[in-house]
């Protein structure tokens, strides 16, 4: 009996033993957006004696640190998108912000579900479509909101029609009370649960919870060195500087005022006044004062997102604690991607950086990650998915690219074979933060970066460049050894494996078949590649401070220069000019002879605008016939238009294909600039077509457009010498473009064939 008795004892608990040891995890994959890990204390960075995160530290202590965690993509939807298919964006078809992923390719909820777990997905989706994989969900609409944030439900309605709103809380409180409640209430506990906790903190603009203000307030916050340019002398190439530095104000956006469309030295002061000074008025600080301002500002509201996160952390890990389920969930911890905080004097992510493309990775798991571990293995977030499955018991799918790094956290030792290198793509070239297209590979000692620097089409180019950098001796990443002869051979391997690196995830180019030949173009860099890179630069150059140029007009009301279809704000010979019904002018033809005694018929000269015009931006419409040649004169005397101000000739094209190429001025007049102007294309369209012209002019700068296409950028103040270009080569000009008029009247010429002129009005300063 007693024999008996201990068996089923031994049974029994050898049972329990089993189901113990059979039970699987809860999974609670958490992510910031934004969230670098370079702004975690147990990172160790410049930022960690702030002690930012004593909750995210606990994770690192008690668990496994991953140093080497990338994301393939630095940008919120494509890393999502990654996250959940387990591939890369040229596989799952997310590239950018436009990237959705549709609910038969939520893999991850889709596996965790066959697997046996109850899903969740809480936070910022951002990811288009319903998260219908979910058996539960409740997302922020796209960004969402910091404040009184409203939230997607599942519902009798459409996705996107039923929604909940949490008035006087901030969207990090409300996303872990989102969270607490499902825990509390979910249907199914007799099933572990998948969560997906996602906050949309820290991504700007860094709208904090009001108790929060405080925080830092009386705190310098540690600047990076290379904040500084004169830090940094060898950073970066002519993709990212520009020719002889011709790019630095357009290429990434600022903290302080380098970048002029775009900086947190504009952008912060309105959002957050408290953070400057009382009264604060730029005009009373030197650049360098703002910038360190500006990044003080950025650093403590950002920083004041993230202790919202880690606050709100210690409320869910206390509830997990209480309910005894803490110590029996996989917790992760991750950002959607890094971010710069201020190092190159960048803002953002996007770049393949260090702060932009290394993501923050936390594992806590006692029962089999040990405490305190660190790794230096890369990992991508193409591996996330497959690891996450790992632990739920599920073996990689086929479809997905990743690979299970489980055995990673549970040993901290790479496994044979695991890879060497991570691969980048970003592709959003020159949108919002100013970045160019590049690609890369980066291992654990070396990084190569390749910017082709175009658009999905092929076009906007911006100088194409390469870039390394020897993360050994300069971690980070001042010095460009591209060029280095030292490094000729660690190019040459690094150029090899990327070509390799492609291949092998699948990024073939066949998607994006003109950014492939751009990106194929340039791969060997070779002297006529540097050249292109450096012409394309100034071309770039034009382009951007046009546009620049352009915007400073965009909120003035304008007026019209034929208004009520009549020539009353016009000067001109009678009979010269007439107005149509429709609007349209012409300039009224006579009978000339040519030099052999042909007789033939053109226009009959000028019409000028009564009223003198100094900075404005003009638009109009005009249409050529075979053999025209015209002109807008501007900034000009009509009593001697020839010498006595600007004009922008517009000829057929035929005329632009015997000038194109041609320096500023093939002829004797003062300030003509030929339409030929544009590089290597004819901007005007077929004879006998619409065409659309603006003309900006501000101060020295002159800016022309034909159909949407900038052609012409002059800073007349370079023209400082009469028949000499700011190259030191000849032109015809008899005076110094920049002592000629910057006021003077607008005038039209036709001293061809016919051309018509329509829809004509003016912004004036």
């Amino acid at each position: 009996m007693k024999y008996l008795l201990l068996s089923t004892i031994s049974l029994i608990m050898g049972l329990s033993a089993a189901t113990a040891a059979d039970q699987k995890p809860n999974i609670i994959y958490i992510m910031s957006d934004d969230h670098a890990a370079h702004a975690i204390g147990a990172y160790g960075s410049r930022l960690a004696a702030l002690n930012p995160t004593p909750t995210l530290d606990r994770l690192a202590k008690e668990g496994i640190l991953f140093e080497n965690a990338f994301c393939t993509n630095s940008i919120c939807s494509p890393s999502r998108a990654c996250v959940l298919t387990g591939q890369y964006a040229h596989t799952n078809g997310s590239y950018d912000l436009s990237g959705k992923v549709e609910p038969e390719n939520q893999y991850l909820a889709i596996e965790m579900k066959k697997a046996g777990y109850e899903t969740a997905m809480i936070g910022k989706w951002h990811l288009k479509v319903e998260p219908a994989a979910f058996d539960f969900y409740t997302v922020l609409p796209g960004q969402g909101d910091y404040h009184n944030p409203t939230f997607r439900v599942r519902g009798d309605k459409e996705w996107g029609q039923n929604t909940i709103k949490f008035e006087d809380k901030h969207s990090s409180d409300a996303i872990t009370d989102i969270t607490l409640d499902w825990l509390k209430n979910r249907e199914a506990k007799d099933q572990p649960f998948f969560l997906m906790h996602h906050y949309k903190a820290p991504h700007d603009y860094f709208e904090h919870a009001a108790r929060y203000d405080s925080y830092l307030a009386d705190v310098d916050v540690p600047m990076p060195d290379n904040l500084w340019p004169e830090n940094q002398p060898k950073f970066g190439s002519i993709a990212t500087r520009g020719y002889q530095d011709e790019l630095v104000p357009h290429v990434g956006t600022s903290i302080g005022n380098r970048n002029p469309r775009r900086s947190y030295a504009v952008d912060l002061p309105p959002r957050f006044p408290k953070d400057f000074p009382a009264d604060y008025d730029p005009a009373d600080y030197t650049e360098r004062e703002i910038t360190e301002m500006s990044y003080q500002a950025y650093l403590k509201t950002y920083l004041r997102c993230v202790k919202g996160i880690d606050d709100n952390l210690a409320r869910l890990f206390a509830y997990l604690e209480e309910t005894g389920q803490m110590d029996n969930t996989v917790i992760i911890y991750t950002g959607d991607q890094g971010f710069m905080l201020g190092e190159h004097d960048y803002q953002d992510k996007r770049w393949m950086y260090e702060e932009s493309m290394r993501m923050p990775f936390l594992v806590r798991y006692p029962k089999s990650i040990p405490a305190g571990t660190r790794t230096d293995a890369i990992v991508e977030n193409v591996d996330y998915a497959p690891t996450m499955l790992a632990f739920a018991g599920v073996d990689t799918p086929d479809y997905m690219q990743g690979k299970s790094f489980k055995s990673i956290c549970e040993t901290g030792q790479e496994p044979e074979g695991w890879k060497q290198e991570a691969y980048y793509r970003y592709w959003m070239h020159m949108a919002h933060h100013d970045n160019p297209g590049h690609v890369g590979i980066r291992t654990k000692t070396h990084k190569l970066i390749y910017y082709y620097a175009c658009s999905y089409q092929g076009g906007y180019r911006t100088p194409p460049a390469w870039e390394l950098y020897d993360l050994e001796k300069d971690p980070l990443e001042n010095v460009n050894q591209y060029s280095n002869p030292e490094y000729r051979e660690i190019v040459t391997e690094l150029k090899d494996r990327l070509a390799a690196l492609r291949q092998r995830v699948g990024d073939t180019g066949e998607d994006f078949p003109a950014c492939e030949a751009v990106l194929q173009e340039f791969w060997d860099y070779d002297g006529d590649d540097q050249a292109s890179a450096i012409a394309l630069s100034s071309y770039y150059r034009q382009r951007r401070e046009a546009e620049l140029l352009e915007k400073t007009f965009k909120d003035i009301k304008p007026e019209f220069l034929l208004s009520n279809n009549s020539l009353a704000k016009w000067t001109y010979e009678p009979k010269g000019w007439e107005i149509w019904k429709d609007g349209t002018i012409t300039c009224n033809m006579k009978t000339v002879k040519d030099k052999n005694g042909k007789e033939k018929q053109v226009g009959m000269g000028y019409i000028w605008t009564k009223k003198d015009y100094s900075d404005f931006s003009l638009s109009l419409e005009y249409k050529l016939s075979p053999g025209a040649n015209s002109g807008v004169f501007y900034r000009t005397d009509p009593s001697n238009p020839v010498q006595g101000g600007f004009e922008i000739q517009l000829m057929d094209n035929e005329g632009f294909q015997k000038n194109k190429g041609k320096p500023l001025s093939a002829n004797k007049l003062n300030g003509s600039f030929y339409d030929g102007q544009a590089p290597d294309f004819d901007p005007s369209k077929p004879v006998g077509q619409w065409n659309r012209f603006q003309l900006i002019c501000k101060g020295p700068n002159i800016t022309v457009k034909i159909n949407n296409k900038p052609i012409t950028y002059v800073n007349v103040d370079n023209w400082d010498t009469a028949g000499k270009n700011p190259d030191g080569s000849d032109n015809k000009f008899k005076t110094a473009l920049k002592d000629l008029p910057r006021s003077g009247k607008i005038g039209l010429q036709n001293h061809g064939q016919k051309v018509w002129f329509r829809k004509m009005q003016i912004k004036e300063l």
